[in-house]
């Protein structure tokens, strides 16, 4: 018999996250604790923001980190936290909340850096919800996983149920990103170093990954599982 998942409302789903101070998914009702991150996953972000802060300001744009949290009324009512989420000037809204917090809506370009605990949902539920925004152009997702190939994956949603989808593994290839250019290599800068920690001091290296927000659940898990 399939699990039964408990569904909350979304002002419970606020209500949740003053209360505890922590950070959380909801879509469809079902509430998920934020996965823990890694150093290759905070590395990429780095470098992304590094490469195209400067760059998408001087065309009229913004980058927010996954600190900031995004809502998508068209898609399951649903408030997620893109690792990093593009919104130029003329089309951002900023929609406000209870105990003065606030949300974005409408953003051109979400990028997912993916990793073990994430790859199926933010390829699956998360990349269907983006499909849905009104004015969304472009989704990347970026492998972290050093034992894996260092890729790129590029949805540009053509309607709300169809996208192209292209590859990219060459090390030297350039990346666009709304007309600012980044190649492979330099999104996975210093990855090899981390790789190097890893093989040589593996058990430091777990000592300081950075743990899950909260104990238990990972992202692909929803909270409240009976």
């Amino acid at each position: 018999m399939a699990e039964v998942v408990e569904k909350i409302s979304i002002d419970e789903y606020l209500d949740l996250e003053t209360q505890t101070g922590e950070r959380y998914e909801y879509m469809d009702g079902v509430v998920r604790a934020m996965a823990g991150t890694t150093l290759e996953h905070d590395e990429i972000v780095s470098n992304l923001l590094e490469h195209l802060r400067r760059c998408l300001k001087e065309k009229g744009c913004h980058i927010y980190s996954g600190n900031v949290k995004m809502h998508t009324p068209q898609c399951d009512k649903a408030f997620l936290y893109p690792d990093l989420h593009v919104y130029c000037t003329d089309l951002i809204l900023k929609e406000k909340l209870p105990q003065g917090a606030y949300a974005l809506k409408n953003p051109i370009l979400i990028i997912e850096v993916l990793s073990k605990d994430t790859r199926n949902y933010d390829k699956g539920d998360k990349s269907d919800c983006y499909q849905k925004i009104e004015g969304m152009e472009t989704y990347l997702m970026i492998e972290s996983d050093l034992s894996k190939a260092r890729e790129v994956f590029i949805r540009k949603y053509i309607s709300a149920y169809k996208f192209e989808e292209e590859r990219i593994d060459h090390p030297e290839a350039l990346i666009d990103i709304l007309g600012c250019q980044i190649r492979l290599d330099e999104i996975y800068k210093g990855l090899d170093e981390i790789k190097k920690l890893q093989n040589d001091s593996p058990a430091v290296l777990r000592a300081i990954q950075l743990p899950p927000t909260l104990p238990g659940p990972i992202a692909d898990t929803p909270v409240g599982w009976k």
